[in-house]
């Protein structure tokens, strides 16, 4: 009776430890697909970001020599491009940072602090950005044309809109 106890209890522990083995694989396959997940979401944020910032420092240009020539129209649009070009800045050390921690496998401490430091600086840039357009957009509406100020919250709108959704995306790939 005791050699078959003995055997049974040899079989139960051997049947744990392969469910332990199984387990343990099946935990390194996840954490294998989602730094792949992690690194391939920085890369396409960090594209995103900087053809974002091209583009605002390029329509920066073109909408101060609008508002240079007179119109006025284009001031609030200028302080927008003006400071998203900054704010995508921010946002395109935060996702290449959030990669080169996805990729050296540290998702944990300095790196992700830092990937969390910069897109909060990013945001509040960001919503600082969409306060001074709505700001520029009533001095306009002030100097007799108010559609301005439709065109500047609507501007600023967006603004906030595209920070916070990039700001949180950044830091959810960057703490894969």
């Amino acid at each position: 009776m005791s050699g078959s106890t003995d055997e049974d209890i040899a079989d139960a522990m051997a049947a744990i430890k392969g469910e332990a083995q199984r387990w343990s694989a099946l935990a390194e396959a996840r954490r294998t697909a989602s730094r792949t997940a992690g690194r391939q979401t920085c890369l396409l944020l960090t594209a995103l970001s900087s053809v974002l910032m091209v583009g605002a420092l390029v329509a920066c240009a073109w909408t101060a020599e609008l508002a240079v020539g007179g119109t006025l129209i284009a001031v609030p649009v200028f302080v927008a491009v003006l400071g998203l070009s900054g704010s995508l800045l921010l946002y395109v050390i935060g996702a290449a940072v959030a990669y080169r921690s996805v990729v050296t496998d540290q998702a944990s401490g300095a790196g992700v602090r830092f990937v969390v430091a910069i897109t909060l600086a990013g945001r509040a840039l960001f919503l600082g950005t969409a306060l001074a357009t709505v700001l520029a957009g009533v001095l306009v509406a002030a100097n007799g044309l108010p559609s301005a100020a439709v065109l500047a919250v609507v501007v600023a709108v967006g603004v906030a809109v595209l920070g916070q959704k990039l700001g949180v995306s950044i830091r959810h790939a960057g703490a894969v």
